[in-house]
C-alpha cells in the first residue's frame, strides 16, 4: 500500500461545494435568515442555493465573491466553520 492509497482515507479535504454550502448554512442559521434571502443577497438570485446544493456548477470567483460576502457580513457572535477559510475582510468587500 502506498501513501497515495492511504491518504485520502485519512485527510478529507473539503471542496469548493462544501465549503460553500457549509458557510451559507452556518449563515443562514446564526441569523435565522431564509436560504432563498441570502441566496439572493449573495448569489443574485434566491434559487442559486437550491441548484448549487443539487449539483449545478458555479464558478470561482462566485466562490470568492461569495466568501468575501460572508466574511464582511459575519455576525459578531456566530463562529466561521472550521475548514473553510476565511478572507481578510476589507471595507472595498463589503
Amino acid at each position: 500500500m502506498t501513501y497515495a492509497d492511504v491518504m485520502p482515507h485519512i485527510i478529507r479535504v473539503m471542496d469548493h461545494r462544501e465549503k460553500l454550502l457549509r458557510i451559507f448554512n452556518a449563515y443562514c442559521g446564526a441569523t435565522r435568515t431564509s436560504e432563498a434571502r441570502v441566496s439572493t443577497i449573495v448569489l443574485n438570485g434566491g434559487h442559486r442555493i437550491g441548484s448549487i446544493q443539487a449539483g449545478a456548477s458555479f464558478t470561482v470567483r462566485t466562490y470568492e465573491r461569495a466568501l468575501e460576502w460572508f466574511s464582511a457580513n459575519w455576525p459578531e457572535n456566530a463562529v466561521w466553520p472550521d475548514g473553510v477559510e476565511r478572507p481578510i475582510h476589507t471595507e472595498d468587500a463589503a
